[in-house]
């Protein structure tokens, strides 16, 4: 197998991470599956990737779409036509965010659907909406689901043991929620007027110096610590001794968000926003609420009692076991089953 993709760590992307995890889990070792990191965007970079799959032995080839690095480029969806009618290559696309094209994306989105042999969705909703707007995805398209890059903390603290309060895991950047997150938690404290051990873990962006600023500034204002610079270990065990996991996506939860994936892996207590993308089985197990009602939720999970706030934790165990992959591992197996 050759996992195509056009960003790789140490460049910071969902599918970066993603495609990092596939190839480095023993099973992606164990398979062979190698690394095309296409970074040239230009009609000479084009050919010399479609020199560089030529020259490979492996007939499978799964592209990665959209990604970060090939930004609004056609480059991955002439590289899709290419391989399907030009070689004896079997070209698989796995779709990360279909439901998030606009117009113009899905028109160009549409040679992808058309000529890739196979289709990979990491969710049912994302594939039932592309089923919607092309049906004959239906029979050539499967759903693999996500896995978290973090790992699970070899310290599982029951909810009542743990330190942090309330915590929030993700890229501080615009759009994800961020600001709301600092307003909740401020308005728990303005409230109750009770000190409350509140995060944001994550990576600041080079370029969003101006954003980072008004970050640090409303988090200081509110008694938010920031922290960053933690490697994969530090994330888990911080991760795994938090409490509640308030997540206030834009756009709601949905089953494919790197940071739910963390959290919930490590046995935290979910609250998260209301959203199209929501499952059933989301709402039966986590606490999905709108922002305004946010700290309401949060602050009424925080006051439970030990014995409840445990008992919670035992529906996290459960919503784990019937909704995730058993491990990166299993994951590939999954693409080496389907895509044979």
């Amino acid at each position: 197998m050759i996992l195509v993709t056009g960003t790789y760590p140490p460049q910071q992307c969902g599918v970066a991470d993603y495609s990092y995890c596939l190839l480095n889990s023993e099973a992606g070792k164990a398979s062979g599956w190698k690394l095309l990191h296409t970074q040239d965007l230009s009609f000479k970079g084009f050919r010399q990737t479609i020199r560089e799959i030529k020259q490979q032995d492996d007939v499978n080839i799964n592209l990665q779409f959209p990604s970060r690095g090939f930004g609004k480029s056609l480059f991955p969806h002439f590289l899709c036509v290419y391989l399907r009618c030009f070689t004896r290559k079997k070209i698989a696309v796995t779709v990360h965010e279909f439901t998030q094209l606009g117009w113009k994306g899905f028109i160009c989105a549409y040679m992808i659907l058309l000529f890739a042999k196979q289709l990979i969705f990491t969710n049912e909703f994302e594939r039932a909406a592309a089923i919607k707007k092309v049906p004959w995805v239906k029979k050539k398209s499967t759903v693999i689901k996500i896995f978290s890059n973090i790992s699970q903390s070899d310290n599982l603290l029951k909810i009542s043991q743990r330190t942090y309060d309330v915590g929030c895991f993700g890229y501080i950047r615009p759009l994800k929620g961020i600001e709301n997150f600092i307003e909740v938690v401020k308005a728990i404290k303005d409230k109750q007027g009770a000190s409350l051990n509140a995060y944001i873990l994550g990576e600041t962006w080079p370029d969003l110096q101006e954003y980072t600023a008004k970050i640090r500034a409303m988090a200081a204002d509110a008694g938010v610590t920031i922290l960053e610079g933690r490697n994969d270990k530090e994330v888990a065990d911080i991760l795994a001794n938090t409490k509640v996991a308030y997540l206030p996506y834009p756009d709601g939860l949905s089953e494919r968000r790197g940071s739910f994936l963390a959290f919930v892996r490590n046995l935290a207590l979910i609250v998260s926003t209301e959203g199209p993308f929501v499952t059933q089985v989301q709402r039966d197990y986590l606490k999905i609420t709108t922002e305004a009602q946010a700290p309401e939720i949060v602050s009424g999970l925080l006051a439970l009692s030990s014995d409840e706030q445990d008992a919670m934790q035992q529906q996290i165990i459960s919503f784990v076991k019937k909704e995730l992959p058993a491990s990166w591992d299993d994951i590939v197996k999954q693409y080496n089953n389907y895509l044979q």
